[in-house]
């Protein structure tokens, strides 16, 4: 029987090893190992059955940004390993639609039967998809309408957007200012979990900050601050926290 293909991507060796060990036991066939987004890109490939995916790399690219890529350009299911076990963690990456999470440590037949059910579902992926998960997959782009057209933007192209009654100004890199007649909520819905509301008339991209305190953000190519009011600064900074680790 042809042996299941799995990369591990995991920044703390003595974890990672451990990991390789308990799956070559299993029957598994350990492919590589990459502890960065950049090592990682560079070893993933179609014939990868699984990615066993560590979320709080070190860099300034996370488990999560690797995961965007995965969902982006291939068809591999991934499980996120991760030492933040909250409810919350789970539920904001969602959207990402990972085979599964495993909190660390972990006891073996839980990693076992959590790689199991993930080879399952690739196998049964369009049936399962049917009956199971109506989510829809992550996108990297939308198309928002300024004038007459509908112009493709990638979310990562989006610095914030502000709100002007039923028209938003969509502020994009290299200072280009989309108008479009929309409400923020229903835009919002539309955006991937990294953009943020901090404002009744603002949504900023939190990739795209340049700094930040518990009263504002500076955001990248911008100087004047944008003021986070009450109402969303718990929920922004629980954001951050839960993140990127900011303490």
């Amino acid at each position: 029987m042809k042996k299941v293909k799995v990369l591990i991507v995991e920044d703390e060796v003595l974890i990672a090893d451990g990991i390789k060990y308990i799956l070559n036991e299993s029957g598994y066939e350990v492919i590589d190992i990459a502890s960065s987004y950049s090592e990682g890109v560079n070893m993933i490939d179609q014939s990868l059955d699984l990615i066993l995916l560590d979320i709080n790399l070190e860099g300034e690219k996370t488990g999560i940004d690797l995961a965007e890529y995965i969902v982006s350009n291939f068809q591999i299911p991934f499980i996120f390993l991760t030492s933040n076990s909250d409810k919350n963690t789970f539920k904001s990456l969602h959207h990402l639609q990972p085979a599964a999470f495993i909190a660390k440590p972990f006891l073996k037949d839980n990693l076992y039967a959590a790689i199991e059910l993930a080879i399952l579902t690739k196998n049964n992926n369009q049936l399962m998809t049917e009956f199971i998960d109506n989510k829809p997959p992550y996108k990297a782009s939308t198309y928002i309408k300024h004038n007459q057209f509908f112009h493709r933007v990638s979310f990562d192209d989006i610095i914030f957007v502000k709100s002007d009654n039923v028209t938003l100004h969509i502020y994009m890199s290299n200072n280009v200012i989309l108008k479009s007649r929309m409400k923020l909520n229903d835009f919002s819905e539309k955006l991937p979990i990294d953009f943020q509301q901090i404002h009744l008339r603002y949504l900023i991209n939190v990739r795209k900050l340049d700094k930040f305190d518990s009263s504002s953000v500076v955001m990248q190519e911008y100087t004047d601050p944008i003021s986070i009011t009450r109402k969303y600064k718990n929920d922004f900074l629980s954001f951050m926290d839960n993140h990127y680790n900011i303490k």
